[in-house]
């Protein structure tokens, strides 16, 4: 009587698998980020739309509309070492001027171009608020208590941040740029430091290089 051989059973493939619950994580993961991002940008929209044709008012005349350092017709290195010299005899907000000669460049005194620059420059601060209480709750020793909740209130902060009534005069108020220019670097610091402290090697001195 012959011995039937027992089968052989084939060993599995060697091969990293991902539970399927990570898979759907990771695939919905930057999907969420835009859906926050367009939350962001579409209710500064709802709350500015009306603004955009807004006349120049008090500081903007004498800053914009009677200020000839800013009205550049010609883009030229030696036009703006001028833009710079004659600017910082009386502030020291030149990156600040430098925006507005662009806007003159691009639409002289269409203030349509001076708004839509403050709305962008709002939408650009309320997205890096976003990222920074992101970044802020997912740290290693805030993770475990907070990370399940980071994005639930990482944009409903930032939309009251970017619809609140406060902020009416730095968006509206073409001058008050700014302000609110100021706010966005600052936001922006923050966040390039946090990502800073996270990363190794050159892209961590990427980081530290952006926030000094």
């Amino acid at each position: 009587m012959k011995v039937s051989e027992p089968e052989k059973i084939p060993k599995p493939e060697n091969k990293k698998t991902v539970p399927f619950g990570k898979q759907k994580r990771w695939r919905f993961f930057p999907f969420r980020h835009l859906i926050a991002v367009g939350l962001i940008a579409g209710v500064a929209l709802a709350a500015y739309s009306n603004t955009f044709y807004v006349p120049f008012q008090f500081d903007d005349r004498p800053n914009i509309v009677q200020n000839p350092n800013v009205q550049i017709k010609v883009f030229t290195w030696d036009r703006l070492e001028q833009l710079v010299k004659n600017t910082y005899r009386e502030s020291i907000r030149i990156f600040s001027y430098f925006t507005l000669a662009l806007n003159y460049y691009f639409g002289e005194f269409n203030v349509f171009g001076y708004h839509l620059v403050n709305f962008i420059i709002h939408v650009a601060s309320g997205i890096f608020l976003y990222w920074f209480l992101i970044l802020t709750f997912n740290l290693p020793f805030l993770k475990e208590k907070y990370g399940s909740i980071s994005y639930k209130v990482a944009v409903f902060t930032s939309l009251i941040f970017i619809s609140h009534p406060i902020q009416t005069q730095s968006v509206t108020y073409i001058v008050q740029r700014m302000a609110s220019m100021a706010g966005m670097f600052y936001l922006l610091s923050m966040v390039l430091y946090i990502k800073g402290r996270l990363s190794f090697g050159k892209t961590r001195s990427f980081y530290f290089g952006g926030w000094y």
